[in-house]
C-alpha cells in the first residue's frame, strides 16, 4: 500500500489535475496520504519485528536446551545466544520508539546505524557451532560404530562361551555323578567276590553322596560283623579244639579202667 487509501489517491491525483496551489497539496499530503502511508508502513514493521523477535526466542530457547543437553557445546552456544539477544534487545528498542512516534529510528537498522547487527560475526558464530555440532556427530557416530562393533564381537564370542558352558557343565555332571555313581557299582560289584571296601573319593553333599556314604556306612558295618563273626569263630574252634583233647583223655582214661577190669576178672579165674 502506497498511500493510506485508494480514496487518498483518487483526491491526489485530483488536485494534481486542478493544478492546485503547491501549498494546499502539501498541506493535503502532509495531513493524509503520508500520514496514513508512515503509520501502514510502521504498523507493519512492528507486526514483522515482533513476529521475528518471537522466531529468534524460541531459537534461542532450543539453543539452551542443546546446550544442556550437549554440554560440549556451551561455549558456541552461549556466543550465539549472545549475539542475537543483542540483535532482539536493540529491535525493542527500536519498535518502542516507533511506537512512540519516532518513526525515524528505522534507519538505525541500517549498515553504520546504532541498531546494525554485524551478521558477519553472527554467522561465523553459527558456523562454528555447526562445526562443532558435525563434529560431535562424527563422535557420536564413531562411538555408535565402536559400540556395534563390541556388540558384534561379543554375539561372535558367544557361541565359544556356550561351548565352554556345555564342557564346563558336562565335567561338572560327570565328577558329580556319573564318576561316584561308577565307583559304587565297581565297588558293588567286588563285593560279589567277598571283598567288601568302601568307596573312596570326595563327593559332594548331593544325592550321589549321601548314597555314596549310605554304602560305605554299610560296608563299614558289614565289615565289623565279619570280623566279629572270625573272632567268635576262632573262640568256638579253640573251645572245641579244647573239648576235643578232653574227650580223648577221658577215652585213654576208660580205655585204662577197662584194662585193669580185666586183669582183676583173670586174677578172679585163677
Amino acid at each position: 500500500m502506497a498511500f493510506g487509501s485508494i480514496k487518498d489517491l483518487t483526491i491526489l491525483g485530483e488536485l494534481l489535475d486542478k493544478d492546485v496551489a503547491p501549498g494546499e497539496l502539501i498541506n493535503y499530503i502532509n495531513e493524509n496520504a503520508i500520514k496514513d502511508f508512515i503509520i501502514s508502513g510502521n504498523q507493519l514493521y512492528l507486526t514483522q519485528a515482533h513476529d521475528y523477535i518471537s522466531n529468534i526466542q524460541n531459537g534461542i530457547i532450543k539453543l539452551e536446551d542443546l546446550s544442556r543437553t550437549h554440554p560440549h557445546l556451551a561455549p558456541e552456544v552461549s556466543e550465539v545466544v549472545q549475539l542475537v539477544g543483542n540483535e532482539i534487545e536493540k529491535n525493542e528498542e527500536i519498535a518502542e520508539k516507533v511506537i512512540a512516534g519516532d518513526y525515524t529510528s528505522q534507519n538505525d537498522l541500517l549498515p553504520g546505524g546504532p541498531g546494525h547487527i554485524d551478521h558477519n560475526k553472527l554467522q561465523l558464530a553459527l558456523g562454528n557451532l555447526e562445526n562443532k555440532l558435525h563434529d560431535s556427530s562424527l563422535n557420536s557416530m564413531h562411538h555408535l560404530m565402536d559400540t556395534t562393533n563390541n556388540i558384534r564381537s561379543f554375539l561372535l564370542i558367544i557361541p565359544f562361551l556356550a561351548a565352554s558352558l556345555s564342557l564346563y557343565l558336562s565335567y561338572a555332571y560327570w565328577q558329580n555323578y556319573i564318576r561316584p555313581i561308577n565307583k559304587i557299582i565297581e565297588a558293588i560289584k567286588n563285593n560279589t567276590g567277598g571283598n567288601y571296601n568302601i568307596v573312596n573319593g570326595d563327593f559332594k553333599k548331593n544325592e550321589v553322596g549321601i548314597l555314596a556314604a549310605a554304602y560305605n556306612d554299610m560296608v563299614q558295618t558289614i565289615n565289623f560283623e565279619r570280623e566279629s563273626l572270625k573272632e567268635q569263630n576262632l573262640q568256638l574252634t579253640a573251645q572245641q579244639e579244647e573239648l576235643t583233647a578232653q574227650n580223648e583223655e577221658i577215652n585213654a582214661q576208660q580205655r585204662e579202667i577197662a584194662a585193669t577190669l580185666e586183669k582183676v576178672k583173670e586174677g578172679a579165674k585163677c
